[in-house]
């Protein structure tokens, strides 16, 4: 404990020193920030009859700035002290974090934006870049049209390279709303070709893509009864095209259902349906924090599939999440009761903000992630989505082509006769079906909830 005492004063002394200078080279910044967090944490696993014990104690420093260059473009980052006592082992990293944004004016319903960002997280240096832009025509006679293209990269500078993807996402959308006999309805058609290309794995995926909706809501009596419906067609014509030698195709698999539960025996006991973790937005919350343990979050299949990696994207403005102890565990079933604790290597990808479990290929119907432990005192850490990725042949090949299709609908209904008191029904179906295998899902799922709001003056 002594040394980690003198650690920390080292540190302290360090982050000064660091703000100090800041301080006197430049009194223009726009702002100038620090931080420091200590961090310990001890975790106690029992798995198998082992006990697993593991001690941590991160010392994180941070000194960073924030400054407008012009009024579009905008420049800040920090200047990154870690150091990390994991069970008796040592290590320490300094880095720095650069960002660079550059955002214009919309000028005649066009509008651009560009970002950089620069790190080095354990000396490994990673660019990122972002570029968008977009036409928008708003709703008046016509439908309003959104036109939009937009480019990221991420490489890191080692040689050779193990990460460096290209993705190009160009797009369109149309949506027309009307007002028929006091209801709304609204018609939405997207168009969206997307091209990633994977220069480590050599590998490109090209999805044209369609999507077709069409919501209409309408409320009755003094809006004490409201109906909402939805219907709508997705499909996706997918080519996988080896850019070097021939290999197997890495692809996300597509869940039937998304599942959660708080759950202290994560070895038995079913989940909850959960449909938001599997939403294919990696960027809204899911109602899922992991700002507390033994968070079960998984996902379900309706034939068995054979996934060798799971991918679990967050949301946080924590700088430090890269150097927390979850004591995540990867957990395969068949029958979403008995659960299999599986051998697995976790990591966390910043430029994507997700874990990424990875282990030996797996047969099951359902898998979940835990987190057996969290990090006391971090920002909140939202979870958006969780994927699992499997292979999609056995045999190597250099072009691989896959059609998805989607038909999806839905009914809600929700009553309230008084003010304190609220009943709704919900009622979905989602047909898919994929022409490699030959693959057909149907998923029917509905959901009735009474609220009654009993002491409205406490609650």
């Amino acid at each position: 404990m002594g040394s980690w005492w003198l650690s920390s004063l080292k540190g302290l002394i360090w982050f000064l020193a660091c703000g100090a200078l800041l301080f006197m080279e430049d009194s223009s910044y726009g702002g100038i920030s620090g931080q420091a967090d200590f961090i310990y944490q001890k975790s106690r696993v029992e798995s198998g009859g082992q006990v697993t014990e593991t001690t941590v104690y991160d010392q994180i420093y941070a000194v960073g700035f924030d400054k407008a260059l012009t009024s579009t473009i905008f420049i800040s980052g920090d200047l990154r002290y870690r150091i990390t006592d994991k069970d008796g082992k040592r290590e320490e990293d300094v880095f720095p974090l650069l960002y660079l944004t550059y955002n214009p004016p919309t000028l005649y319903n066009i509008s651009f934006s560009y970002s950089r960002t620069e790190s080095a997280p354990g000396g490994e240096r990673i660019t990122t870049t972002y570029t968008n832009v977009s036409l928008n025509l708003p709703h008046e006679r016509w439908p309003s049209l959104l036109l939009s293209y937009s480019r990221s990269t991420t490489q890191d500078h080692l040689t050779p390279r193990k990460k460096d993807s290209l993705t190009s996402d160009t797009r369109a959308t149309l949506t027309y709303s009307i007002n028929p006999i006091g209801s709304t309805a609204t018609f939405t058609y997207t168009f969206k070709h997307s091209v990633s290309e994977d220069r480590v794995s050599q590998v490109e995926t090209e999805i044209p893509e369609h999507l077709a909706t069409a919501t209409f809501s309408r409320a009755f009596l003094d809006r004490r009864f409201t109906v909402d419906a939805n219907i709508g067609y997705n499909r996706q014509d997918i080519t996988y095209t080896s850019l070097g030698a021939t290999q197997r195709f890495e692809v996300e698999e597509t869940p039937s259902q998304g599942l959660y539960a708080t759950d202290t025996t994560p070895t038995s006991g079913t989940l909850s349906d959960h449909p938001t973790l599997i939403d294919n937005n990696r960027f809204g919350a899911t109602g899922i924090d992991l700002n507390g343990s033994y968070r079960n979050m998984g996902l379900r299949f309706t034939t068995s599939k054979k996934i060798h990696k799971l991918y679990l994207y967050i949301a946080t403005s924590d700088p430090n999440i890269a150097s927390y102890n979850f004591g995540w565990e990867v957990y395969t079933s068949n029958d979403g009761v008995s659960w299999t604790l599986r051998a697995s290597s976790i990591s966390y990808e910043a430029a994507d903000s997700r874990f990424v479990f990875s282990f030996v290929e797996v047969e099951a119907r359902f898998f979940k992630v835990v987190n057996t432990t969290f990090p006391a005192g971090a920002l909140t850490i939202d979870v958006t989505e969780i994927e699992a990725i499997g292979y999609l042949t056995e045999t190597p090949t250099e072009t691989l082509e896959n059609t998805i299709t989607r038909h999806f609908g839905g009914l809600f209904l929700s009553l309230n006769p008084i003010p304190r008191l609220k009943l709704s029904y919900n009622i979905n179906l989602d047909v898919s079906s994929q022409d490699l295998n030959d693959m057909e899902s149907e998923m029917i799922s509905q959901n009735v909830t009474l609220n009654l709001v009993v002491v409205p003056r406490y609650i």
